[in-house]
């Protein structure tokens, strides 16, 4: 039987409901809007209250200042770090968010560590692909409808300190080409990505959501595996990076 198989039933028949390993990935992923920031929050402080001990980290609130700040000295030592080259620079800071996500990964201090992501492009997912793949993940699909989160963006642009979230991505990720007149279309946000769960977060309050994560977190998680085991993203991945980075990840 495999390993993590075995703890897996043997917390359960000990009455223990989580798949523990040291620190496994609960990986966020949706458009914008979608409530990804406010159910990684409500889910952390869920199990904490259970006794587990959890840490989060949110690219929103990252990404932007990477992108300004890349040459900057604290940023320095990932990109040293990386297999990625400066020039490529949507997967190298993708990569330096990354790596900072598997050093709290790699924190035996851990049980949970839950990001809220976002795949777009697709050399982002590709990139988190590599290196994550070696991890326990636990990869949940966040969506909504276009309606809900226009009016979610409204909403967080009326907070001051909170209006860093822009309508076009909102048009963006959810494909209304007309309001992109120099494109012929929109890339499926979601396409071709597998996840061990998907939530409609429209109509549901994010304790609701965090309810449907916890009640199945005790299944061993695979859904990096089963999309690096993809073709499509092995084409993808053969395309975008040469054989020293794909090497350099072991996948």
């Amino acid at each position: 039987m495999n390993i993590k198989v075995f703890i897996s039933l043997a917390l359960a028949f000990s009455g223990i409901n989580f798949f523990v390993l040291p620190n496994s990935l609960i990986l966020l992923n949706g458009t914008t809007c979608s409530g990804k920031s406010t159910l990684a929050q409500v889910l952390a402080e869920s199990l904490r209250s259970q006794g587990k001990r959890v840490a989060t980290i949110s690219i929103n609130n990252y990404m932007w200042n990477v992108l300004r700040d890349l040459d900057a000295p604290q940023y320095s030592k990932f990109k040293m770090d990386s297999p990625f080259r400066s020039s490529d620079v949507i997967s190298l800071t993708c990569d330096v968010f990354n790596q900072q996500v598997e050093t709290i990964l790699m924190d035996q201090g851990y049980d949970f560590t839950i990001v809220d992501h976002c795949f777009y492009p697709e050399s982002m997912f590709c990139c988190s692909l590599l290196r994550f793949a070696r991890y326990d993940v636990f990869f949940v699909k966040i969506h909504c409808t276009y309606q809900k989160a226009s009016e979610r963006l409204i909403l967080k642009n009326a907070v001051p300190g909170d209006s860093n979230r822009f309508a076009h991505l909102v048009n963006l990720h959810f494909g209304k080409v007309e309001y992109f007149p120099c494109l012929e279309s929109l890339p499926d946000f979601h396409a071709n990505k597998i996840y061990d769960l998907e939530i409609d977060t429209t109509e549901k309050a994010p304790e609701q959501c965090a309810l449907q994560i916890e009640s199945i977190l005790n299944t061993e998680p695979k859904a990096f595996r089963l999309n690096c085991l993809n073709d499509y993203w092995i084409g993808k991945i053969k395309f975008l990076y040469s054989g020293e980075i794909i090497a350099a990840f072991s996948v």
